[in-house]
């Protein structure tokens, strides 16, 4: 007996039939949420009502949803002929008693005639509480990501009957061959589909750890674009493999699979991880909109080792960031979470002129005490010369309140992407184009004023060891 079954047990023995009903609908919800956080689980207030849902899950992000029917039997399903009856929409049938066997009743059911039930529509769900118990029990620690898939998907795509035996061996198989054979079966063909590609993503990634080499054939089997519940189950497990992939074709080719965004979307799965081999591999490719320069928590170590670790990508209370020699860079998607410090002083032109020279500067907002000059690139053919004539004026005292930074080539409809730098609220700001890498350059040279690092130290931040240079020259 799971827990799942003994908690229910233990709701069959209250006395009065509406506390009954409520205990158990309320465990349902809960082990449906605990088996998949992204299911949202709406109550109908009816409860074994032959036409009305208990539940209707939905999933965030997602549009599909599935009617879900608490059923006391296998022999109640088939009696009422709920299959056939209400086989439009997806739905799930949910049996409290695990039991098959009703041989001995008038009419009989056999375990043969619950299986050929299940078979009447293509993507209805026959399954019981022990079957959902063994999805809900802990993953063991040799265990793949598509064991884990497994389980995400069971309620949001599991189709036929998937009983007791049937569960454990779709969580607990040690073969992904085997297993990918049965979730044809048991999951709907866009599922399966996925979990394939995970069963892929995985095999790839073993052989690339335990013999370091790969062939771009090979890694042109990772294709498509993985959704939310395939990160969730992939990303984890990659990270934290006793040895991980080395390879950057592989960090480069998944990153193209998904989005910055979406890395995001699955933030709390990823907290406290060492991000480096993925994000280094897609800085160039993915876009950041804002970009926020903090002070890295390691300048609070006692130890001095501690604090000159290498740069390291990493997110933090939900914000990937990078923390590089006294420094955090911050990265967000979106421009409501990084809002900036509060105003702080500005630098004067002589503080930037220096680390400037290697940027292609869009503009200059010099502010003096009795006025404000905006040098513009489009009104000035050489923006440094002008800087310098209104910066050097003896008539008031200049500080830069922004400038506005141009990288290139770019996919936007000037083939450029411009990066504004606001010191007083410490951020990097972009309307489009602009890569992480594009924010972590403005960022820790620019931004940095005070203390920038050198290109070699961005460098490093963005490749380390080198590997980017050496892949492009390829």
């Amino acid at each position: 007996m799971n827990d799942l079954t003994a908690a229910l047990s233990a709701a069959r023995d209250e006395y009065r039939e509406e506390e009954y009903v409520h205990r158990v609908k309320d465990l349902i919800n809960s082990k449906i949420r605990e088996l998949d956080r992204d299911a949202v689980v709406e109550d109908t207030r009816y409860f074994n009502h032959s036409a009305i849902p208990d539940f209707v899950v939905t999933w965030s992000g997602e549009k599909a949803s599935r009617d879900l029917y608490i059923r006391g039997s296998y022999a109640s399903i088939l009696a009422a002929k709920d299959v056939e009856e209400t086989g439009q929409g997806d739905p799930v049938f949910l049996s409290l008693d695990s039991n098959q066997d009703f041989s001995r009743e008038n009419p009989p059911i056999l375990p043969s005639m619950v299986k050929e039930e299940s078979r009447k529509t293509t993507h209805t769900l026959l399954t019981d509480v022990r079957a959902m118990g063994e999805m809900l029990k802990p993953t063991g620690a040799a265990a793949t990501p598509l064991a884990g898939l497994v389980k995400a998907s069971f309620l949001r795509g599991g189709r036929g009957l998937i009983d007791e035996e049937r569960a454990e061996t779709l969580v607990s198989s040690s073969s992904d061959s085997e297993l990918t054979a049965l979730v044809r079966e048991n999951f709907f063909e866009n599922v399966a589909l996925k979990m394939e590609r995970t069963a892929t993503i995985v095999g790839i990634a073993l052989a690339a750890s335990s013999d370091h080499s790969l062939n771009d054939q090979v890694l042109q089997a990772l294709e498509g674009r993985l959704s939310r519940s395939e990160l969730k189950a992939i990303l984890p497990w990659l990270l934290t493999q006793e040895h991980p992939v080395e390879d950057a074709r592989f960090w480069r080719r998944l990153a193209s699979m998904f989005s910055f965004k979406d890395l995001e979307s699955i933030a709390p799965d990823l907290e406290g991880l060492d991000l480096g081999s993925l994000v280094t591999s897609s800085a160039e490719v993915w876009e950041a909109p804002r970009a926020y320069l903090g002070v890295s928590s390691r300048m609070m170590a006692e130890d001095e080792v501690a604090r000159n670790q290498l740069p390291t990508w990493s997110f933090r209370n939900g914000i990937l960031g990078v923390d590089a020699g006294i420094h955090r860079v911050s990265f967000s998607s979106d421009g409501r979470v990084l809002k900036g410090r509060d105003e702080a002083g500005a630098p004067t032109w002589a503080d930037l002129r220096e680390e400037l020279n290697a940027f292609r500067l869009a503009s200059v907002n010099l502010r003096g005490i009795t006025r404000s000059v905006r040098v513009d690139a489009e009104q000035s053919d050489d923006i440094r010369h002008d800087v310098e004539s209104v910066a050097s004026s003896l008539n008031d005292n200049y500080s830069v309140s922004d400038l506005a930074l141009s990288f290139s080539p770019r996919e936007t409809a000037d083939g450029s992407a411009t990066i504004l730098i606001r010191y007083g609220k410490g951020l990097a700001i972009s309307e489009g184009g602009a890569t992480i890498a594009d924010m972590t350059r403005a960022s820790l040279r620019v931004l940095a004023y005070r203390s920038p690092l050198s290109e070699a130290e961005v460098s490093e931040v963005l490749h380390p060891g080198g590997w980017w240079n050496e892949e492009m020259s390829d």
